[in-house]
Order: C-alpha cells, then structure tokens, then sequence
C-alpha cells in the first residue's frame, strides 16, 4: 500500500514537472493590440501584391488570416494543421508546383526554433514583420 501511494506521488511530481518544462518551453503568446508589417509576394510573377501594417488583437497568424479578409486566405486542414493554400486570389496549385511560404526576420517564435512553425501555432507579437512569397517548382 505504501509502495503504490509513494509511485503515485513520484508519477504526479514527474507529471507537474513536465507541465512546467512544457510551459516554460511553448512561446508566449501576446495578448492585446499588435502593429503587424505583412508583405506578400508573388516570385512566379515578379510582383508585390500587398505591404501593409496592419493592427490586430490576433493570438496567432492563423487568427490573423482568418480576421483579416482583405488578405483572402485560404486555410485547408491538414495531417499537420491547417495548410496555407491561397492568398488574394492566388492559388497554390494541388500537385503542389506552385505553393505559398511565409516567414520572419524577427518574430520570437520563428528566431528561436529557426523557422515559423504551423499559422495556428505561430504566436505573434507588436512589431513582427511577416513575408509570404509564392513560389514555382521544388
């Protein structure tokens, strides 16, 4: 009896543990209104099809995208999240030989893993700058 209440205190402790690595770990997300710099590109065409800053209580790019819709995107869920597949009209093509990326050059999130992880996921801060290009080919 002893033995199995000291194994379920040592599994709580190790459990409380792990809740605070994982808090520790996971970005804080920045509640309040953000300035926010959005270029989007199109490289198959050669143009800049918007560069804007833009204000928003948004948590998250994928919030973001979803508020903002003069943007126009298109989110598809996907195994890994939800997937980017059209902004303002341009469309990704299914096979996958045209398709959107999006980063930063200083979003705290994106600086500190060395990508920007999925939209949903992605928390975003006042000042972030935010590039979305879309491309040709592999």
């Amino acid at each position: 009896m002893k033995k199995k209440l000291l194994m379920i205190i040592a599994a709580a402790v190790v459990f409380m543990g792990l809740g605070l690595v994982f808090k520790q770990v996971m970005p804080k997300k920045e509640v309040g209104s953000k300035e926010l710099t959005i270029t989007i590109t199109d490289t198959v065409e050669g143009k800049e099809l918007y560069s804007k800053t833009i204000k928003t209580d948004a948590l998250t790019l994928g919030e973001l995208l979803d508020e903002r819709e003069d943007l126009e995107a298109v989110l598809v869920d996907s195994d890994f999240g939800r997937f980017l597949i059209s902004l303002l009209g341009v469309e990704g093509a299914e096979d996958y030989s045209t398709y959107w990326l999006y980063g930063s050059p200083n979003n705290k999130a994106c600086k500190e893993a060395g990508y920007c992880t999925g939209a949903d996921d992605l928390p975003i801060y006042d000042g972030d700058e935010f590039n979305f290009t879309f491309h040709a080919g592999q």
